[in-house]
């Protein structure tokens, strides 16, 4: 679509007693996802851990928003008589020990 479509459209739907567009796009490549964002202005979702020179979200960068910073729990469940390999029970050492003290601090911590 041109890029002078775009504007037209917008006033056109207001106009006409519609709701104003809404568009969301969901792209299933980490690499693609800043490139569509930069391109086309959007505001995007990813990890911060993404973002800076060398990553894929470069040359993105965090807008903080109150609210939204998304935090995940970890956990692991297996069978208590199950045996366990080396690797597996010290990821579960890692966890039961906070794995939080592992990980980098991230600039809005």
């Amino acid at each position: 679509m041109a890029s002078f479509a775009l504007p037209v459209i917008r006033a056109c739907r207001p106009a006409n007693g519609l709701a104003p567009a809404t568009v969301q796009v969901e792209p299933n490549s980490i690499v693609l996802f800043p490139r569509i964002i930069v391109r086309n202005r959007l505001l995007g979702q990813m990890s911060r851990r993404n973002l800076g020179p060398g990553l894929p979200g470069f040359p993105l960068r965090e807008g903080p928003i109150p609210g939204t910073t998304m935090h995940r729990i970890f956990g692991a469940l297996y069978r208590e008589e199950a045996y366990l390999t080396p690797a597996a029970i010290c990821r579960l050492n890692i966890l039961k020990n906070g794995a939080g003290r592992l990980l980098p601090a991230s600039p809005a911590d």
